[in-house]
């Protein structure tokens, strides 16, 4: 119910985006002859003649020739002429269309061509057609005060750049699409090997293609085995999330693709009639492509950073390969929004128009625009995502609703308003689904909090969540996660994800985390202060995520670290079966902790997991150092609940007190012909390690079919 309903917002969401992005392209179309004939023509009768007329009401550049009746009679017999001059006004069509054009540039200054109709036009045409001085010299000339014809070789020079100029910014305009096209080939493949993975045929591919040499490329870690953990460049603070290879792919292509649209289809009036130079029409046209470009990223970038994606259920990617993609495409965003600023602060400064002080307000609100982007991309940086999470999130918010009001009063007058809108929009559907979401969930629900603390060891302490479900909250698969909001007055409006697992009986839903800042220190805080226990509301938004499509494997690999084990037990339970069934798939759950505490959080799904098909071992790589600490009393026994000791875990699993062989677990595990299904979820380093392992086992055996799911998600 929760799913059809928020899927629902997010289809009409991403009908918003494609549906819109054609429209508004489509109503930007600039380059028109009547435009051109219009803009060119105003622009001489404006800037060359001088006109017997003074108002000062009205002081802007195109009054006279909208206000005073021997300038506009001057304007439709140039507009006229130069029409048919180049062959373009067969029947006076195109001269009656340019009429739209006329009424758009002068209603501002006279709001009486809202009421005058083509007729009007056609008889000021006819009038100053009969008077209007031919080669009348504008040199030394007194204040004119009747219709004059301009030099027909200057204005059709003047009329033809402007539709190079203009047809330059169609391009750019039509560029963008590219953007959506690229990406939805890139999707649509994405959904269909999506697909296909849940249906079970990739085989049928695998016989006519070299899926496993894919598999194992976009697998393996970019560099150094560094994908989920942060990489240091210089120094602590310069850190970062190297992309995987496959968002790396997604990434670099899209980058040449832009690099490409900045680069291509540039048209260039020989005879620099609308600028003065060759250096500036090229400085004007590589702004104009760079700012088109940067604002058609938008609507891309604004979708990637949800959590209510459509293209997360339909691909299979993570939200953690989206966000990535939302940060690299937002940099590209962001190169071509400097580009564009440079560009148009050197033209400004080889025109001689820079002046800050007197400059109109959509130049100053486009410099505003470029130092709040600039300022967001230093705050998002990994060390303030990874030291100071809320700290960025919420200046990222403030500084994007800064930014998305900046770029709306720079192009207010100016066009290309279509991205902000469909942007803004997905925003708010985004965020509606949000609320539906909780609502549907049941919004507050009953919850317990236990706390597992080793007081030797800190590291070890765990906070279990049981969730009393609501009667309309979505039942998760393995896998999936909430994000969760806890109710308590210092951290109320903060949300964080957890994956989750359902109780066996369907009734509640279970939760383990790990205290350590922020959020996660204040529950800690109030359960020691409360004996050990707490009951709390809280609320959740979810389900996200996939779940991986273990069932039609012949043999399925968990592996799970630390407090990565939620995800792998949940799969164990889910897809385990009694012994008595003679289940034929088999079930290997491989645990990774320190010590015996951290199972006590989870003690009792693994009870569940007895005389199920699932062999579990269980790696403790530093037991003997804390059973000497163990024996040892605290003051604060009492907040531990029941523990497992050595004999009864023995009962349930193989118990192993070393670090275990990851390359030789998987190479166990792998048989040729067989499909291989291996689930790994745990601390960055261990995660980036098994990627890089599990690649090139899938290089090494092409005979078999090897599907690797990770449900480590870092941003």
């Amino acid at each position: 119910m929760v799913r059809g309903i928020c899927a629902a917002f997010l289809r009409t969401s991403i009908l918003l985006l494609l549906g819109a992005t054609p429209v508004f392209g489509k109503y930007n179309k600039r380059d028109t002859w009547e435009r051109n004939a219009v803009i060119g023509c105003a622009f001489q009768l404006s800037s060359k003649v001088p006109w017997d007329y003074q108002n000062d009401a009205c002081t802007e550049f195109y009054c006279s020739v909208c206000s005073y009746d021997a300038a506009f009679g001057s304007l439709a017999v140039c507009v006229y002429d130069s029409l048919n001059s180049m062959g373009n006004n067969e029947g006076n069509k195109t001269f009656d269309k340019s009429w739209v054009h006329v009424q758009n540039m002068c209603i501002k200054f006279n709001g009486d061509f809202g009421n005058l109709s083509l007729d009007y036009y056609h008889e000021q045409l006819d009038l100053s057609y009969t008077i209007v001085r031919q080669n009348y010299s504008l040199e030394n000339s007194p204040k004119v005060d009747f219709p004059v014809e301009l030099n027909p070789e200057i204005t059709l020079n003047l009329v033809n750049a402007y539709h190079k100029y203009f047809h330059n910014m169609d391009d750019s305009n039509f560029f963008v699409y590219f953007y959506y096209i690229y990406l939805f080939l890139i999707f649509f493949l994405a959904s269909i090997g999506n697909y296909l993975t849940h249906i079970n045929k990739e085989l049928s591919i695998r016989k006519y293609t070299q899926w496993y040499r894919m598999q194992a490329y976009f697998t393996k870690c970019l560099w150094k085995g560094y994908h989920t953990s942060y990489y240091n460049f210089m120094g602590k603070f310069f850190i970062g999330l190297f992309p995987s290879k496959l968002e790396t792919s997604i990434v670099t292509n899209y980058a040449v693709l832009n690099g490409i649209l900045l680069a291509i289809c540039y048209k260039y009036d020989s005879t620099n009639s609308l600028f003065s130079s060759k250096p500036q029409q090229v400085l004007r046209l590589l702004a104009d492509r760079s700012g088109i470009l940067a604002f058609g990223n938008l609507p891309i970038i604004f979708l990637f950073g949800t959590r209510n994606n459509i293209l997360m259920w339909l691909t299979g990617f993570s939200l953690s390969t989206f966000i990535a993609l939302h940060k690299w495409i937002g940099r590209i965003m962001i190169i071509n929004s400097l580009i564009h600023s440079v560009s148009y602060l050197a033209y400004s400064i080889l025109t001689g128009s820079f002046d800050f002080w007197n400059m109109e307000l959509y130049y100053k609100c486009g410099i505003a625009a470029i130092f709040l982007l600039i300022i967001m991309f230093f705050l998002s940086l990994g060390y303030m995502r990874n030291h100071y999470y809320e700290i960025f999130l919420y200046t990222h918010i403030a500084l994007a609703i800064g930014f998305m009001m900046a770029c709306w009063k720079h192009v207010e007058n100016l066009g290309w308003k279509n991205w902000l809108i469909i942007s803004v929009s997905l925003w708010i559907f985004e965020r509606f689904a949000r609320i539906v979401c909780l609502l549907l969930n049941g919004g507050p629900l009953s919850s317990r909090l236990q706390l597992f603390e080793n007081h030797q060891n800190t590291d070890d302490i765990l906070i279990r969540v049981t969730i009393k479900k609501g009667n309309t909250t979505m039942t998760p698969k393995p896998g999936q996660f909430f994000f969760v909001y806890f109710m308590h007055p210092m951290i109320f409006w903060q949300s964080h994800p957890f994956t989750v697992i359902e109780e066996g009986d369907g009734d509640s839903i279970i939760i383990v985390l790990k205290p350590k800042h922020g959020a996660s220190r204040v529950l800690y805080n109030s359960l020691v202060k409360a004996g050990g226990t707490l009951d709390m509301k809280l609320a959740l938004e979810g389900p996200y995520g996939h779940s991986a499509p273990i069932k039609h494997a012949d043999h399925v690999v968990l592996l799970a670290a630390g407090t990565g084990i939620p995800g792998p037990l949940y799969h164990a339970m889910s897809a385990s079966l009694p012994l008595s069934d003679s289940p034929t798939n088999s079930i290997d759950l491989n645990i990774i902790v320190r010590n015996i505490n951290i199972l006590n959080a989870f003690r009792k799904e693994l009870f569940y997991l007895h005389d199920r098909n699932v062999n579990i071992k269980i790696f403790l790589t530093r037991y003997k150092a804390n059973k000497r600490a163990n024996s040892i009393a605290t003051e604060r026994s009492s907040l531990v609940s029941k523990h497992f000791d050595i004999d009864q875990l023995k009962s349930l699993a193989k118990v192993y007190f070393t670090r275990p062989d990851l390359r030789s677990i998987l190479k166990e595990n792998i048989e040729p012909h067989m499909k291989t299904a291996i689930v790994t979820c745990g601390a960055p380093e261990f995660v980036d390690s098994l990627r890089d392992i599990i690649s090139t086992e899938i290089s090494s055996n092409p005979s078999s079919l090897i599907d690797y799911y990770e449900e480590f998600q870092r941003w």
